[in-house]
């Protein structure tokens, strides 16, 4: 017989799973989904990644945490020219700089 191999989510999969957690609202998911990317994962998080979450946290009306993570994401010389966080949306977040909760390492993963 084969032996399995380990599947471990990267870049993309993670991404497209933020951008599930938004259709869901589930932001508290996606955020963390998000932070596991920034903690653990050998690519870090794209304008797609960032986009994704900015948008499931504005989708759920997290408002403050979108803010946040916007300005960390300019802090990160992030670009979003061609993603799907617009400059209407964008334009929506309100200019103070409220804080992101702290990175905490991902959980581990289901055996």
């Amino acid at each position: 017989a084969a032996a399995a191999t380990e599947w471990r989510p990267n870049l993309v999969t993670t991404t497209v799973a933020i951008s599930a957690c938004k259709q869901g609202k589930l932001w508290q998911e996606a955020l963390g989904l998000f932070r596991g990317l920034q903690l653990g994962a050998s690519t870090p998080p794209d304008a797609d990644a960032y986009s994704a979450t900015l948008l499931a946290l504005m989708g759920a009306g997290e408002v403050e945490l979108a803010t946040a993570l916007y300005n960390e994401s300019l802090s990160e010389g992030m670009a979003f020219e061609g993603s799907s966080v617009s400059k209407a949306s964008l334009s929506a977040l309100p200019p103070s700089r409220p804080r992101l909760p702290a990175r905490r390492p991902p959980p581990p993963p289901p055996r």
